[in-house]
């Protein structure tokens, strides 16, 4: 199938009054690969049960093949699933120092992020 599969819209999801997913969209086409990286409680798990329904988001949508998860069956986004993550996939093999790196990378983003928001510029 060509075009695309999976598409995330702007969705949003929390547990009480704790946000884990603000605005979250992305979308794959057929025959692509798409990773979810993120440190420990980043919402990586929470975004894969709002995908298959799992959890209902309180905002936005997901779409296989243009159709919206939230009017399907449990067992027909079992079937898309499986054709999205299952028998079109592939073994990746990650070694641990790639991962390590990863990490050691989002670690300096997130650093840097918090530096931004404590420090003034002035320009003169």
């Amino acid at each position: 199938m060509v075009g695309t599969r999976l598409r995330v819209q702007g969705v949003e999801f929390g547990y009480k009054s704790v946000p884990v997913l603000e605005d979250i969209g992305f979308s794959a086409e057929a025959g692509e690969v798409v990773g979810i990286l993120g440190p420990n409680g980043s919402g990586k798990t929470t975004l894969l049960k709002c995908m298959n329904k799992a959890l209902t988001p309180k905002a936005g949508s997901v779409l296989v093949d243009d159709r919206d998860v939230s009017i399907l069956e449990r067992k027909e986004i079992a079937k898309e699933m499986v054709k999205l993550f299952g028998a079109e996939a592939k073994t990746v093999t990650v070694e641990i120092k790639y991962r390590r790196e990863v990490g050691e990378f989002v670690r300096k983003i997130e650093k840097a992020h918090r530096d931004a928001e404590r420090s003034t510029l002035v320009f003169r």
